[in-house]
């Protein structure tokens, strides 16, 4: 499947038939919030909800469509959310969701010495708890099964066919190519054959100053070592409901490293017998699941259950030796 996405803030409802002319099949809206402009002006976003919810409205009534529809994210977890903050903005959200096809759900998180976690840290600002933000997930999880929408990723939810192919290809371990300002990559060099993690600069305008002096806006290139590739594809396939395919980890591998080989087995059996995982040595018990066409699960996989997507974080770790 070809995808081309194109991103849009929520300011201005773009030219879909343009759009459609020039290879674009889905859009993607950065939206935050439908809810509260208070919450989109702590995070220092231009748009309201009142614009980011005409642009939705603008999307669903246009006559024109794209073949893969559209996307967009809220944010939970933001200061002074409460649980019936949250409930409204799904309420909100999912008529748009289902039209589109797509959501994507993310937590706040407070990134150290940025002015908002020093605000949290000294008391200006309160943050919902642990308890409350686990509960926000478990809401949107149910109410995005409710309205028809799978949970085929941690932050990610969509109609069959509807699947992110882009943010899933690099979850697989494909090659990603990062060229705008802050844009992160992992390329495959084409002499060590290994894969090199890149890093642009954040800044638009020193950005475009390097692009223009040197053709790139790359100020980091860092090559993985096998084990931290390795480490990267358990990671990014455990996001997922299809999990990490043994025979995609195999042939990635320039090592002859095997899934097996890999994992600690024994703490991957015992988050098994919890409920958290399961591991197959055949494609059998994955039925039609996902992306099953475009990516060979035949040698089975290591995959979370809808109990385990939820602490992935935190098992992680103990998966390898």
């Amino acid at each position: 499947m070809v995808a081309t996405s194109y991103q849009a803030n929520p300011t201005s409802l773009p030219d879909l038939k343009a759009l459609a002319g020039h290879g674009v099949t889905r859009l993607s809206i950065g939206v935050q919030s439908l809810a509260s402009t208070e919450t989109l002006r702590s995070m220092n976003r231009e748009h309201t909800s009142e614009q980011a919810i005409r642009m939705l409205e603008g999307l669903v009534s246009s006559p024109h469509r794209l073949k893969h529809g559209f996307t967009f994210d809220l944010m939970f977890g933001m200061p002074s959310q409460t649980r019936a903050d949250w409930a409204k903005e799904l309420e909100l959200a999912t008529p748009f969701a289902q039209h589109g096809g797509h959501l994507s759900l993310y937590e706040l998180t407070l990134e150290p010495s940025t002015p908002l976690e020093k605000a949290v840290r000294a008391g200006r600002v309160t943050v919902p708890d642990e308890d409350t933000k686990a509960d926000m997930y478990e809401a949107a999880v149910d109410a995005m099964r409710g309205a028809g929408l799978e949970h085929y990723e941690i932050s990610s939810f969509a109609k069959p066919g509807r699947w992110g192919a882009h943010n899933y290809s690099f979850w697989m371990g494909a090659d990603l190519v990062g060229i705008g300002p802050g844009a992160h990559g992992r390329v495959t060099d084409p002499e060590s054959r290994r894969k090199v993690s890149t890093r642009t600069i954040p800044s638009p305008r020193l950005w475009e100053a390097q692009v223009r002096d040197v053709g790139t806006g790359v100020i980091a290139r860092d090559e993985l070592t096998e084990e931290e590739y390795a480490v990267q594809l358990l990671a990014g396939g455990l996001r997922t409901k299809t999990g990490l395919s043994a025979r995609i980890f195999r042939e990635r591998m320039n090592n002859g490293l095997t899934l097996d080989k890999f994992l600690d087995l024994g703490e991957v059996n015992r988050f098994v017998d919890e409920g958290f995982l399961e591991y197959d040595k055949d494609d059998k018990a994955m039925g039609n699941m996902g992306h099953l066409k475009t990516y060979n699960f035949s040698e089975g996989s290591l995959r979370p259950t809808e109990k385990g997507m939820r602490v992935i974080d935190s098992i992680l770790p103990m998966l390898t030796p």
